[in-house]
């Protein structure tokens, strides 16, 4: 289940779908599941990813973990676009 997740979101985030900005704090509904974002900071004011914490929500509302993985952005070159920004998911 892990895997088809983590699937789904670098499937999202290279279609732009999924945003870790818009999940911070007490975090949102995406698709079937409540992500919370945090984000990585190991310098002042560089991001260096994102914990992606997701819940599966049962019918009385209650939030059960399920999951979490690390987001990061390997630099990469590609000879028709420069450099972009690859993402890059890590089960913690």
């Amino acid at each position: 289940m892990k895997q088809k997740l983590a699937d789904k979101i670098l499937k999202a985030l290279e279609t732009n779908k999924l945003n870790p900005n818009r999940y911070f704090g007490n975090g949102k509904h995406w698709y079937n599941y409540h992500l919370v974002a945090t984000e990585l900071v190991w310098a002042r004011n560089f991001c260096d990813g994102y914990n992606l914490d997701f819940y599966e929500i049962d019918e009385y509302q209650r939030k059960n973990h399920i999951a979490r993985f690390k987001l990061d952005f390997e630099i990469d070159y590609d000879s028709h676009c420069g450099y972009y920004h690859k993402p890059r998911l890590q089960e913690n």
